[in-house]
C-alpha cells in the first residue's frame, strides 16, 4: 500500500525501490501534471526526494494557457478601462487585432509557467522592430495578471529583449519648409489642400486634420499676420467623427500663419460645415484622402518628382521645420502638437492660450523671412 503525506505518496515496489508520485508544474509549458519517480536507497531516501520535490514545487497552483489568461483577465481588463474612458476604442481595436495575428497563434496553447524565454526571444526575432517591441507590450500585460493571480512565478516578458532591427518598410521622408510649400501649392483646389495644411503648416495629425468643421476656426491678428486658429477637439476616425483624440493632451489650439490662413479662409467661404466637405455635408472620409495622398506622387500627377512619405510625415516633417528653419522654442512646440511636455511645470502648469500660439508663431513667421530676405532668398510663404 502506498504511504501518503500531506503532499505526494511513496510506494514501496520491492527492496530498496519506492515509487514517488506528486502533482507539480515543471514549468515545462505544460502546467500542473502528475509525475512520478523510481528512488532506489532506503525509505528514509525516498521521503527525502520528496520533501524536496516539496520544497520546489509545492507552493504550485492550477494554471492557465496565454490563451485563457488573455481571455479571462486581460480582455476584460481593456472593456473595463474603454467603458472608463481611460483607453480608446482604436487602441482596443489595435491590440486586439496584434494579439490575435501575432501573438495567440505562437503562445495560445503555452502554459503562463512554461513559457522558455530563449524561445520567446527567437520569436522575437522574427518580427520587426515595431510588431515586436507590441507583441512584448501585450505579453507584459498579460503575464502580469498571470503573477498578480500566483498563476506564474515570473513575467518572462518583463525583460529587456533583444529586437530583430527589421524596420518596417515606412519612408521617414521629411519636407524641407520650401517644398512643403510646393506641394501644397500642387495641390491646390484638391481634396487634399485643406488636411495638407492643417499638418504641414499647422502641427495636425491625419485624422485631426481631416476632422475640423468650419466653426472649429478663429482668426487672431497680431504682429501684422493674420493667424488662422483652430480648435481641435475630436477627429475622422475610420468610422466617423468622434469626439475624442489620440490623448487628452491633444485637445488644443493649433494655428496656420499666412498665406495659408488666408487660403483655408477662402476655401471656407462657401459656408461649408466641414473644412474638407465632401459637397454633401459630410466630411471626406480618412480611408479617401490616404488613397488620394499614395496617388499623387505617380507620374504625371500633382507630386511627381518630390520623393514620397507617408502623408503623416508632414506632422513630423513641420516640427523639423519649425525647430531648425522658424528657431521656435521646443516645448511650445511641444504644447503645439498636443504633446503633455516633460517635467511637472510643463505638464500642469504650462497652458499657453490659442492667443499665445499665434503670438509667437507670428514672431517666428516674421523673424524667418526677414532672415531670408537679407539672405536674398526668397522666403517661404510670400509669392502665393
Amino acid at each position: 500500500m502506498p504511504q501518503r503525506s500531506s503532499w505526494g505518496s511513496i510506494t514501496r515496489l520491492g527492496k530498496d525501490r519506492y515509487r514517488l508520485r506528486y502533482v507539480a508544474d515543471m514549468h515545462d509549458g505544460r502546467g500542473r501534471m502528475r509525475h512520478s519517480e523510481t528512488v532506489r536507497g532506503t525509505r528514509k531516501e525516498a521521503r527525502r526526494v520528496l520533501s524536496e520535490r516539496e520544497a520546489a514545487h509545492g507552493r504550485d497552483v492550477a494554471t492557465l494557457t496565454v490563451a485563457e489568461c488573455a481571455e479571462r483577465f486581460w480582455m476584460p481588463d481593456m472593456a473595463d478601462r474603454l467603458a472608463h474612458g481611460t483607453m480608446k476604442p482604436t487602441t482596443v481595436e489595435l491590440y486586439t487585432q496584434i494579439y490575435r495575428t501575432h501573438v495567440e497563434p505562437r503562445w495560445g496553447a503555452a502554459m503562463v509557467s512554461g513559457i522558455d524565454p530563449l524561445e520567446y526571444q527567437e520569436w522575437l526575432l522574427t518580427l520587426t522592430d515595431v510588431i515586436g517591441a507590441k507583441c512584448n507590450m501585450l505579453m507584459r500585460q498579460i503575464l502580469r495578471f498571470a503573477v498578480m493571480y500566483r498563476l506564474a512565478p515570473t513575467n518572462v516578458a518583463d525583460v529587456q529583449y533583444r529586437l530583430s532591427g527589421d524596420r518596417d518598410r515606412h519612408p521617414a521622408t521629411v519636407w524641407p519648409l520650401r517644398e512643403l510649400a510646393e506641394m501644397v501649392d500642387a495641390l491646390r483646389g484638391t481634396v487634399l489642400e485643406a488636411p495638407c495644411i492643417m499638418m504641414a503648416f499647422g502641427s495636425c495629425r491625419v485624422g485631426e486634420a481631416c476632422g475640423l468643421r468650419s466653426s472649429d476656426f478663429k482668426g487672431v491678428d497680431v504682429n501684422g499676420m493674420h493667424v488662422l486658429c483652430a480648435h481641435v477637439q475630436g477627429q475622422l476616425a475610420k468610422d466617423g467623427w468622434v469626439d475624442w483624440t489620440k490623448t487628452p493632451h491633444s485637445m488644443r489650439w493649433v494655428a496656420v500663419p499666412e498665406p495659408w490662413s488666408l487660403r483655408l479662409e477662402e476655401i471656407m467661404s462657401d459656408g461649408r460645415g466641414w473644412l474638407n466637405d465632401d459637397g454633401l455635408g459630410r466630411a471626406v472620409p480618412r480611408a479617401n484622402i490616404s488613397w488620394w495622398w499614395r496617388r499623387v506622387f505617380e507620374p504625371g500627377r500633382p507630386l511627381a518628382g518630390h520623393e514620397y512619405g507617408p502623408i503623416k510625415n508632414l506632422r513630423a516633417s513641420w516640427r523639423t521645420a519649425m525647430r531648425a528653419e522658424l528657431r521656435m522654442d521646443r516645448d511650445l512646440l511641444e504644447k503645439m502638437m498636443g504633446h503633455s511636455g516633460n517635467g511637472v511645470g510643463e505638464i500642469h502648469y504650462f497652458r499657453p492660450d490659442e492667443e499665445a500660439f499665434a503670438d509667437e508663431l507670428s514672431r517666428a513667421w516674421n523673424a524667418y523671412r526677414e532672415r531670408k530676405s537679407r539672405e536674398h532668398l526668397g522666403p517661404v510663404g510670400t509669392n502665393r
